[in-house]
C-alpha cells in the first residue's frame, strides 16, 4: 500500500471540456497522457522531460478522480476548472510555455499554481461525509475491520513530546512489534480538544498495515463530543479510492 499524495494535478480526472485553439489541444493532450500515464507521450509536451517520470506506474503516486473542463486561454496558457467534492469548483492555469519545439506544458509552474490555489479552498460544509451511528468498522486492506481496542504511547522528539493513538481490530500488545498483524488505523493528527470538521494535509488518519505498509487518509470527516471530563464519543468517516472504508464512533480516555 502506497502513501497518498493528492496534487490537484496528479489525478484521475474526466474530460469535460475541450477547445480547438493550438494551446487548448495540447492542454487536452497533456490530461489524457496523465490519465494514460503515458511517460513517452509527456516528454514530448512539456517543457522539462525528465518530469515525465513523475507521473509513471512505477512513481508511486496514487491518484483520485476528480472532475475538470477546459477553459479558455489566457496570458499564462489555458484555464482548468476543477469541480471537487465538497468544494467550490476551482479555475487555475496550466502554464503552456514557447520554446524552440514550439507550445511546451510548464509541469513545475502549473502545479506550484495548483498547490497555491488548493491552500486557500475551505469546504463547503463542516462535515463533508456523513457518520452512521453505528461502532467504527469497515473494510482495511480488503479485510473487514472493526474496533476493538485503541493503544495511546508517547513520543519524545527532543523538541516536544507528542502522543500516538493507534486503534486495532484485534487483541493483541500493542507494545510489541510483530505482537498485532491486522491492520490498524493511527489517529495521531485528529485533533480531539477540537469538534473535528474535514480530514485534510494536517488532520488526517494513517491506515498502518503489518509490517511496515502506511497510507495516509486525508479525504474524510471526523467528528469530536465529549462525555465527560475524561473521555470523548470520536466519530469518524472515510473511503478511499483503494476501497478502505470505515464509518462509526468509538469511545476513547481523553483529557484535555
Amino acid at each position: 500500500m502506497k502513501a497518498t499524495l493528492i496534487p490537484l494535478i496528479l489525478t484521475t480526472i474526466l474530460l469535460s471540456g475541450c477547445g480547438d485553439t493550438e494551446k487548448q489541444t495540447l492542454v487536452k493532450r497533456y490530461f489524457e497522457a496523465m490519465q494514460a500515464k503515458d511517460v513517452t507521450t509527456l516528454k514530448t509536451i512539456i517543457k522539462t522531460p525528465k518530469n515525465a517520470e513523475m507521473f509513471s506506474s512505477e512513481s508511486g503516486f496514487s491518484f483520485t478522480s476528480r472532475n475538470y473542463e477546459i477553459l479558455d486561454e489566457v496570458e499564462q496558457g489555458v484555464n482548468i476548472k476543477y469541480s471537487r467534492f465538497c468544494y467550490d469548483d476551482l479555475i487555475v492555469p496550466t502554464i503552456v510555455v514557447t520554446t524552440e519545439q514550439g507550445y511546451k506544458i510548464d509541469v513545475m509552474a502549473t502545479m506550484k499554481g495548483e498547490f497555491k490555489a488548493m491552500k486557500n479552498t475551505k469546504t463547503t460544509k463542516k462535515y463533508c461525509y456523513e457518520f452512521e451511528d453505528r461502532p467504527l468498522s469497515g473494510t482495511l486492506n480488503s479485510t473487514p475491520w472493526s474496533f476493538v481496542k485503541s493503544h495511546q504511547r508517547e513520543i519524545n522528539w527532543g523538541n516536544e513530546i507528542t502522543t500516538s493513538i493507534s486503534l486495532y481490530s484485534e487483541e493483541c500488545d500493542a507494545q510489541y512489534s510483530g505482537q498485532c498483524t491486522k491492520p490498524s488505523l493511527i489517529i495521531s493528527n485528529l485533533n480531539l480538544n477540537s469538534t473535528g470538521g474535514n480530514l485534510g494535509p494536517k488532520e488526517n488518519v494513517t491506515i498502518h498495515v503489518p509490517p511496515g505498509d502506511n497510507e495516509t487518509v486525508s479525504q474524510g470527516s471526523y467528528r469530536v463530543s465529549p462525555i465527560d471530563d475524561e473521555s470523548v464519543k470520536v466519530e469518524l468517516s472515510f473511503k478511499t479510492d483503494e476501497g478502505d472504508s470505515i464509518n462509526g464512533h468509538i469511545t476513547l480516555a481523553h483529557k484535555s
